[in-house]
């Protein structure tokens, strides 16, 4: 599928782009490769990963580690001879530090996630353990993108099964053209199997017949993913009740597959999910009341839209209202086809029921309200199906506006701030600085290039297809309509 093609263009230069452990958690996710197949929560980091906060660029929410980490304008400040000095220091980092602990007090806080991810991706970083770390780590986002992709033909797949092809080709085109769904699979971390792993079972739930077992093997493998998979459970008994015998099956596989992540997070932690600021229900229901629910609200929606990595880099305040508004007002629309698309509905409905209890047990553990919102793509399919769906033929338009979000935030707001060519919310002084900064972050113009093309070419895909699909439609429908002796 060529949509499927150019987002993993799109994907290799977000990749190749971001500086290392821009990703949002991605230096605690990279080592747990290196910790074995079931650390605990008190793991220590690997002195590898510990070496690179010295002598690498670092995201601002680093800074915290003290004044020897350099978060990006203050390392390209650095004279030049003091930045090639570091970059070759940090290629230099011998393999075997990645297997001893970290001389600081760092904690793996990433332990507690269920392994399912970097089982998958361990063997490949096994073969690749002669590299250094910078190439690992560009590995591990290939390999993460490549994973998140599986979601856009599986999107297709479910949206044809629900409504037709033009269904599927919106869905599609609308996930791979988000800039968030790239940035949040351009990162080592979990959620991009888990994104896939949920669009598949979308595609299952969506078939004309269901398949109990595959249903059931689905579901245990996202569950031993990541932990917000526990959300599906609730889905799956509104989806398939007056099914009880495959949901009884697809339960029962799911848990028998999945379940014993859970009961060990219980037996360790004495928590469900393992997660330090998780609490119990009561504790959550009582506090739901005191919650600042529009700061709240408001971060998980800005966040979710896009969010510029660990430096928390932020687009203009009226872009995210125009996005949103527009958003909304598309699944607004697909309320009306709640009937035909009851999988992504109900799917999720429990999520968003999810995000609630954490944004609640992180205000009573930590009084706090800062649940991202960039887990929603967790679910990504299924809001991309309503999305679509909600739009009809004004798919193609919204489509568009993302692509221009994604190629002015891209350009104009992440490369001139990881290239020392600008501060947090401001651009380059002049444009002829964009050549300089893709050389500084070491991005190939070809690649650069390549970005570009890519979402308009996703929107041609689309419209083209779009088409082709009415023109079939219509052409059905007057055979249809046509006198038997015509």
């Amino acid at each position: 599928m060529v949509i499927w093609a150019l987002f993993l263009v799109r994907g290799v230069f977000y990749c190749t782009m971001l500086p290392v452990w821009e990703g949002f958690d991605e230096y605690a996710h990279f080592a747990r490769f290196s910790q074995g197949a079931l650390p605990r929560m008190n793991t220590p980091l690997t002195r590898e990963v510990e070496r690179t906060f010295t002598l690498l660029p670092m995201p601002d929410q680093l800074a915290w580690i003290g004044p020897e980490v350099k978060i990006h304008p203050k390392w390209w400040a650095l004279p030049d001879a003091s930045r090639a000095a570091r970059l070759t220091a940090a290629r230099s980092i011998p393999a075997q530090e990645a297997t001893l602990p970290a001389q600081g007090n760092f904690q793996s806080y990433e332990s507690q996630q269920g392994p399912l991810y970097y089982w998958v991706l361990w063997p490949f970083l096994q073969m690749a353990a002669g590299w250094n770390i910078l190439e690992r780590v560009l590995l591990a986002r290939l390999l993460s993108v490549l994973l998140a992709s599986a979601a856009i033909p599986l999107v297709w797949l479910a949206g044809r099964n629900l409504a037709g092809q033009r269904l599927g080709l919106g869905a599609a085109a609308f996930l791979a053209i988000s800039p968030m769904f790239a940035l949040n699979a351009a990162r080592v971390a979990n959620d991009c199997l888990a994104i896939s792993w949920t669009a598949l079972l979308l595609v299952l739930l969506s078939a004309k017949r269901l398949h109990s077992w595959w249903i059931g093997l689905v579901l245990g493998s996202v569950l031993l993913t990541k932990a917000y998979a526990l959300t599906l459970l609730p889905a799956l008994l509104v989806l398939l009740w007056r099914q009880r015998f495959v949901l009884g099956k697809a339960l029962g596989l799911g848990v028998l597959l999945g379940g014993w992540w859970y009961v060990r997070n219980i037996l360790l932690t004495g928590r469900l999910t393992g997660w330090e600021d998780d609490a119990p229900l009561s504790t959550v229901l009582r506090s739901l009341p005191a919650v600042p629910w529009v700061h709240a609200t408001s971060t998980v929606f800005k966040t979710a839209l896009w969010f510029g990595g660990w430096s928390f880099l932020t687009a203009r305040a009226w872009m995210y209202n125009v996005l949103l508004a527009i958003l909304l007002l598309c699944v607004a629309a697909g309320w009306r086809r709640a009937g035909n698309f009851r999988a992504p509905w109900v799917m999720v409905a429990c999520f968003l029921a999810g995000m609630v209890y954490d944004v609640g047990a992180e205000f009573a553990t930590q009084h706090a309200t800062g649940t991202p919102g960039w887990y929603l793509w967790g679910v990504g399919a299924a809001f991309a199906l309503l999305i679509a769906g909600g739009a009809g033929k004004w798919t193609a338009p919204v489509c568009a506006l993302l692509c221009v979000f994604d190629l002015f935030t891209a350009n104009f707001v992440l490369l001139p701030y990881y290239s020392g060519f600008a501060a947090h919310g401001r651009s380059f002084a002049a444009i002829s600085q964009l050549p300089a900064a893709l050389d500084r972050l070491a991005v190939p113009h070809v690649l650069w290039i390549a970005f570009l093309a890519a979402g308009p070419v996703i929107l041609v895909t689309l419209l083209t297809n779009h088409e082709v699909s009415f023109a079939a439609s219509s052409s059905r429908v007057s055979d249809a309509l046509r006198p038997a002796g015509e």
